[in-house]
């Protein structure tokens, strides 16, 4: 994916704030949308880039549009210690989840009330070795309501060019009191 095709699948989801923001890409890889969310943010944001793969890590500039990248290496499934965040972006990592409910509780406590959560994914129940645990969109609304999301919004859809599903991105809201 091309990072205009990425930032394509977040625009919707609205940024218009001017304020500096402070969020993570869990799974990040080689920062496709860790590059794309910087696009989109407004200058002196911060993005934690996380992936436990620390040659995929070193694709990512420390900055870019004026927003800070800090790259960690460790398995996103524990989170390390990270600043109240105003959004977490998991693009193709939410699949690799085997109990989605456990992990809600991971992403909870490291969301500021009023945060986002913006996920990307196949659009498939049908799982293969790339996509073990699969989150099509309806699985997406009922995990989402069941650990406390809200407004799970449907984004943009796209071609898959690795199966005959599409990928989809989503945004939710917390909806939880801390």
């Amino acid at each position: 994916m091309q990072p205009s095709e990425a930032i394509s699948m977040l625009e919707p989801a609205g940024w218009i704030s001017n304020t500096p923001q402070t969020w993570a890409d869990l799974g990040c890889g080689k920062g496709i949308f860790s590059l794309a969310l910087a696009s989109l943010l407004p200058p002196k944001s911060n993005i934690y880039s996380i992936d436990r793969d620390a040659d995929s890590l070193q694709f990512l500039p420390q900055e870019y549009h004026g927003v800070k990248i800090e790259t960690i290496q460790q398995d996103f499934t524990t989170l390390p210690p990270l600043p109240p965040l105003d959004g977490i972006i998991m693009a193709n990592a939410l699949h690799y989840i085997r109990n989605r409910d456990s992990f809600a509780q991971v992403l909870t406590p490291a969301l500021k009330e009023n945060a986002r959560l913006i996920i990307v994914e196949y659009d498939t129940d049908t799982a293969n070795r790339w996509v073990p645990f699969p989150v099509n969109f309806n699985a997406l609304e009922k995990w989402a309501g069941l650990a406390g999301f809200r407004n799970v919004r449907r984004l943009k859809e796209r071609a898959s060019i690795y199966q005959r599903s599409k990928m989809y991105s989503a945004v939710m809201d917390v909806g939880f009191v801390k």
